[in-house]
Formats: C-alpha cells, structure tokens, sequence
C-alpha cells in the first residue's frame, strides 16, 4: 500500500512539473519577444514584468513536489552523514512532519488569498490579467507536495516498523 500511495504522489508532482516546464518554455518565449521588440522595433511590451512575474511563481510552487519526490532538493548530507540509519529515519520523519505542518499553514494562508483574490475579482496593475487562476496554483502546488511529504512519512514509518531495508 505505501508503495502505491508513493507512485501516486509521484505521478501528481510530475503532472504538476509538466506545467512548470510549460510555464518555462511560456517564459523564454516571453523575454525573447520583450527583447526582440524593445531592441529591434523599439516597442516595450508593457506585461512582460507582470505576466513574467506570474510564471515565475507559477515555475516554483508547480516544481516543489517533483523537486521533493525526486529527491533533488537541498539535503544536509555533512549533518545527517554523521548519525546512524536509524537515527537518520526517525530525523527524517521529524523534520518532514514539521514541513507538513508548515506546508498545511502556508495553504491556508495561500487559499484564504486566492478566496479573497476572487471575491475582489483581483487583476495586475498594467496588463489586467485575471489572477485567480494562476494565485490557485500556489494552493495546488502545495497541497501536492504536502501529500507528497505525507507519502514519504508514511512511507519511512512503514519501513520503520516492518523492518523493510531500503534497495
């Protein structure tokens, strides 16, 4: 069962990834036309701050839980090299389960201002993008890679208890 609960979240973070790399390659478009058009035609494009701000943020909070499950996140190696395995396990899991904790505050926050974005029918300054639907990918992130952190604890316990060893 935690195997298949882990391939779940993983399969989640990598959907999520796909946006981020869409959001990406939406970007380098972006600054390719501002800088073609304010160089060679003298034309600034007046959204190119707001709406590269936007999938910028989009990049980040769509790429955490892929970063995470993938394992490609900062660790502190020198620290927990130090200590045996199973005091590593049981660290790990703590520390996770503080990340939980401030992953589940921070998506409160994050979808109180969404809820909000909405209700006041929130627009950027120059460009009047909408912003609900890209504020609502900060929520959606985190929730994912809050699963994601819940996969790994749940995980680790399971291991923990039945004594399974890790390949």
């Amino acid at each position: 069962m935690p195997e298949r609960a882990k391939r779940i979240s993983y399969r989640a973070a990598e959907v999520l990834s796909y946006g981020a790399e869409a959001c990406i390659m939406a970007l380098v478009l972006l600054v390719t036309y501002s800088a073609i058009s304010r160089y060679v035609f003298s034309k600034a494009v007046y959204f190119m701050e707001e709406l590269g701000s936007i999938l910028l943020a989009a990049i980040a909070f769509l790429s955490f839980a892929y970063a995470y499950t993938t394992g490609r996140h900062v660790n502190v190696t020198l620290i927990f090299s130090k200590f045996s395995k199973a005091v590593r396990n049981r660290w790990e899991v703590g520390i996770n389960l503080v990340c939980l904790f401030f992953l589940f505050v921070w998506f409160k926050l994050m979808f109180d201002f969404v809820y909000t974005s909405y209700k006041i029918n929130a627009h950027s300054a120059n460009a009047r993008i909408y912003l609900v639907p890209w504020m609502a990918l900060i929520p959606l992130g985190l929730i994912v890679f809050a699963v994601a952190v819940l996969m790994f604890c749940i995980n680790r316990a399971y291991k923990n208890v039945t004594k399974v060893e890790e390949k």
